[in-house]
């Protein structure tokens, strides 16, 4: 007889790094293997927990990814990064595991997940519910320092097919002088309940900081892919995004012929240094 799915429920922060580091060794991207993998699905979650919810895991389950990204500017609501079927578990070295995706595991753009998390139950060992965000005031990462079994994903799976039938909202930027820009153009998206793609949410995060520093075949179809379902394309039209030789101008030609640009006029910033 098949074990009854269980749910769980992690966080994990997200950055805007500004000073992107190069090097391939960098513990930042030092998790992710291909370079051509985790575009359309994740490919594993890992942890350093060796007991409690974590050590519970096993073939079946599913864990829903929380993530919340901060910026020199401020940081977005937090909102549902990704969700990882776990196809199989291995110990990771130094303690802890990992979880390793099935097929069916699914990343998710951005949306504005606050309503939702502030509804989500948890049980722990002994049987007790609780609420997963009890004290709204405080970050939602100061109550998933750990992770944690939700009672019931019934709201997470409502919400997921909602959000499937949403019209998408494309950011299109270039890196160097407009990601202040459209860090605060998806705020105003995410304020009025749009479904947004941003890359830095929406991209493995070992390329979400470095779209501009890499020519990758997977990479450039995954873009195209989100950018011809987007309902519209808001393109931050800083100084460097007409620069015919950027990723941007790409985005802008196809999106015009999509007829679905909308310009937005960004105001001239000093242009960020990648070393």
């Amino acid at each position: 007889m098949l074990s009854q799915r269980q749910d769980f429920i992690h966080y994990q922060p997200r950055r805007v790094v500004l000073n992107f580091p190069r090097k391939a060794s960098s513990p930042w991207f030092s998790h992710y293997q291909s370079r051509s993998g985790s575009f359309e699905r994740p490919d594993r979650h890992s942890t350093r927990q060796k007991q409690g919810a974590a050590a519970k895991i096993v073939e079946g389950d599913r864990i829903w990814i929380v993530s919340q990204i901060y910026s020199p500017w401020g940081a977005l609501p937090p909102g549902i990064d990704a969700c990882v079927d776990v196809e199989s578990v291995s110990r990771r070295r130094g303690g802890g595991f990992h979880f390793i995706a099935a097929p069916s595991s699914r990343w998710f753009p951005l949306m504005d997940a606050r309503g939702l998390l502030g509804a989500l139950r948890t049980v722990n060992s002994v049987g007790e519910t609780k609420y997963l965000w009890a004290d709204t005031r405080r970050p939602v990462g100061f109550s998933l320092q750990s992770m944690r079994q939700l009672d019931s994903a019934e709201a997470l799976e409502v919400w997921e097919r909602r959000l499937e039938l949403l019209p998408l909202d494309f950011i299109s930027y270039r890196i160097a002088d407009g990601t202040q820009q459209a860090f605060e153009k998806v705020y105003q998206l995410l304020k009025l309940g749009n479904k947004v793609f941003w890359d830095r949410w929406c991209l493995p995060r070992r390329l979400a900081e470095r779209r501009e520093c890499v020519n990758d075949k997977a990479l450039d179809a995954q873009l195209m892919s989100h950018l011809q379902m987007a309902s519209v394309v808001w393109g931050i039209e800083s100084p460097l995004y007409a620069d015919v030789e950027s990723y941007a101008h790409k985005e802008f030609t196809a999106a015009r012929e999509l007829g679905t640009y909308k310009r937005v006029c960004a105001r001239r910033v000093a242009s960020l240094q990648l070393e």
